[in-house]
């Protein structure tokens, strides 16, 4: 069983074919496209680690004001790179919210 109460197998069934992949698994799962992974106060002003799923808000945050965010390459136990995860002020999280959450 894994962390989320699924068989391997099942996972595997639901990547397998075609017209399925990441991206159906995590309609099926219901995985957050943006996840806050940490939150701390820098000179008085909130700032958030945040890890954005889907490409397009990556790329939406690189358009933005460069002094309201930086890339934030996380390296996990097993020495896995986690893209697409960004330190951003609280004023760019909460414009981000407004505009990609559903």
């Amino acid at each position: 069983m894994t962390a989320l109460g699924w068989r391997k197998q099942q996972i595997n069934a639901i990547i397998a074919g075609r017209g399925t992949g990441k991206s159906v698994f995590n309609e099926i799962v219901n995985l957050p496209a943006i996840r806050i992974l940490d939150q701390a106060e820098v000179d008085g002003e909130i700032w958030y680690t945040v890890q954005c799923k889907p490409s397009s808000v990556s790329a939406w945050v690189q358009e933005q004001d460069p002094a309201l965010w930086r890339r934030h390459e996380h390296v996990d136990k097993q020495w896995y790179v986690h893209f697409n995860v960004f330190d951003m002020h609280e004023k760019l999280y909460t414009i981000m919210m407004l505009k990609w959450k559903q």
